[in-house]
């Protein structure tokens, strides 16, 4: 029988959004590319990990997450799914915290190798820092 090998592949979105207010904001998102190589092709694999770093939290305790397929936030692959900011947070950064959404699911793309990573806080404020996602193809 023929070996079947299968790779981890990861992408991720560096940089600051700031969260006021209970609602997603469109504006509100990072972008993750699963297409790194750049070869063009339509994406196929299992998408298993949310990797959500937040830094300055002051009053929220809960961080939702949703993940599309469009820019608009309209189309899920994840429907919203909460992460619980842990009791004081990060422990050597009292205002830092982080949490991970197993995703293990098949995606196929339908016309964009980019996906969109969408947030909203249940009350306070804070800022995601990075979105990372694995998968394996």
């Amino acid at each position: 029988m023929p070996r079947v090998n299968h790779f981890i592949r990861q992408g991720s979105h560096i940089a600051d959004v700031a969260l006021t207010g209970t609602a997603y904001v469109l504006a509100k998102k990072h972008t993750i590319d699963l297409d790194p190589d750049q070869t063009g092709n339509r994406f196929q694999g299992r998408l298993s990990a949310l990797y959500i770093a937040v830094k300055s939290v002051s009053g929220a305790a809960t961080l939702t997450v949703r993940v599309t397929e469009d820019a608009g936030g309209d189309k899920c692959i994840m429907s919203d799914t909460a992460i619980t900011l842990s009791d004081g947070t990060g422990i050597t950064t009292a205002t830092d915290s982080s949490g991970t959404i197993a995703l293990d699911v098949d995606y196929v793309s339908t016309n964009s190798q980019d996906v969109y990573v969408f947030y909203k806080i249940n009350a306070g404020t804070l800022t995601v820092e990075q979105a990372r996602l694995t998968w394996t193809e």
